[in-house]
């Protein structure tokens, strides 16, 4: 694989949302926010950006790969729901 600028931009982006979220959360605790709300709504928010995500990548894949098996266009909602509260929002739990 070779590296193109698409990778660095992606790398330095996730680097800049991990500082970001850093600042970001220890001025809301400061301020008074409660860390479960706090914990639940960034959750909420990564869901929605996960979700989006995912779907624009389908839709790019499907139109890339017309001749391979059709997939369900179903989205797991579900899974995703369980995965984000037990994995994410019990390590961010943690961390707060």
């Amino acid at each position: 694989g070779e590296v193109t600028a698409l990778h660095v931009v992606a790398l330095v982006a996730v680097q800049v949302s991990y500082g970001g979220f850093h600042v970001i959360s220890k001025h809301a605790l400061q301020e008074g926010v409660n860390r479960y709300v706090f914990c639940a709504y960034r959750d909420l928010v990564a869901m929605a950006t996960l979700l989006a995500a995912g779907t624009l990548q389908r839709c790019f894949c499907r139109r890339r790969r017309r001749h391979s098996s059709p997939s369900s266009s179903a989205l797991p909602l579900g899974s995703l729901l369980v995965l984000a509260t037990s994995g994410v929002f019990l390590n961010q739990l943690a961390f707060l």
